[in-house]
């Protein structure tokens, strides 16, 4: 793996909470809105981690209640105006 890959993926593990998908989230997944199973599992580990944004390329098919569905592009706008953590 690259260095840099290896940097960014460590960055990720310390800055976002993982949520395991258990039976709980994919029951929720199989009685949700979503389009798709695989966006459902994503959303609803989202709403049980209370996450601000689930980022996707193609946020269509997701509920309008919960998290905000944004592109990688709208949540590094959010971030920009956020400013840096202190």
């Amino acid at each position: 793996m690259g260095q840099v890959r290896a940097e960014t993926l460590r960055l990720l593990r310390d800055v976002f909470d993982c949520v395991a998908p258990d039976r709980a989230i994919v029951n929720q997944a199989i009685d949700s809105e979503c389009d798709g199973f695989e966006d459902a599992v994503q959303f609803c580990s989202a709403v049980r981690a209370e996450a601000d944004y689930l980022v996707r390329r193609d946020p269509a098919g997701f509920p309008a209640t919960g998290p905000a569905i944004v592109t990688p592009t709208e949540l590094m706008s959010v971030l920009a105006e956020i400013g840096p953590a202190e």
